[in-house]
């Protein structure tokens, strides 16, 4: 049997902290975008009720990775876990 491993559990718990802080500021660059919008009451016509739906259709992907991202870093996490103990026993 290959005993060999071709992982680095710190990269994996890299690649978790990048998912972990780029959702983060997605999540501040969509609440900043909402403020603004929210500030900009006095923009009223088609233009802003399209920019609007486009917004809504961008925010369902955003929430879609934020969903995703949690199951992500976790399997990142088990795996490192795996690979750490594999690692320290082998």
């Amino acid at each position: 049997m290959n005993r060999s491993v071709r992982s680095n559990p710190d990269q994996l718990r890299h690649l978790r902290n990048e998912i972990q802080r780029s959702r983060e500021e997605i999540n501040n660059a969509v609440r900043r975008i909402n403020s603004g919008l929210a500030n900009a009451s006095s923009w009223q016509d088609s233009v802003r009720t399209r920019f609007e739906h486009d917004l809504r259709d961008a925010l369902i992907v955003f929430k879609k990775f934020d969903a995703d991202s949690d199951r992500l870093c976790a399997h990142l996490d088990k795996k490192a876990q795996q690979l750490d103990d594999f690692l320290r026993y082998n």
